[in-house]
């Protein structure tokens, strides 16, 4: 399988993502301990003073990472399966689960994502804590 999108924010305020792949497709569906192959959405943004390239660029892994892990590391991670549409507040970091589908291009992961919503007009959500 083709690698998924890194960790980032959007430059939006609302975001769905739609997965129109069969499930059947999913390696995840048929052997829990394989990947999801979803979405992971992280509990925490980016700072107010952080820049587009700070939160949306491949080079801003670590740094995004290291922040994710100040804050305790909170996500969520929605499985993959066909016609499930999640909706969340895009300042939320998030990424790509791992991915592990069938071979074959009917196989491949598709994935709609829908933005909404301007960044600058949303002031950050707050840090999701862990209890």
């Amino acid at each position: 399988s083709l690698p998924g999108i890194p960790i980032h924010a959007d430059d939006s305020q609302v975001q769905i993502n739609f997965f129109v792949t069969p499930t059947e497709a999913n390696l995840w569906s048929q052997d829990s301990s394989s990947p999801a192959g979803g979405l992971v959405v992280f509990g925490v943004g980016p700072p107010a003073e952080w820049a587009f390239y700070d939160y949306n660029s491949e080079g801003a892994s670590p740094r995004i990472r290291e922040f994710i892990a100040s804050t305790g590391n909170w996500n969520l991670t929605v499985p993959y399966v066909q016609n499930r549409a999640v909706l969340f507040d895009s300042t939320y970091f998030h990424r790509t689960d791992d991915i592990a589908f069938k071979k074959g291009y009917k196989n491949r992961r598709i994935n709609l994502t829908f933005l909404y919503g301007d960044r600058e007009k949303l002031k950050p959500a707050e840090v999701v804590r862990v209890a």
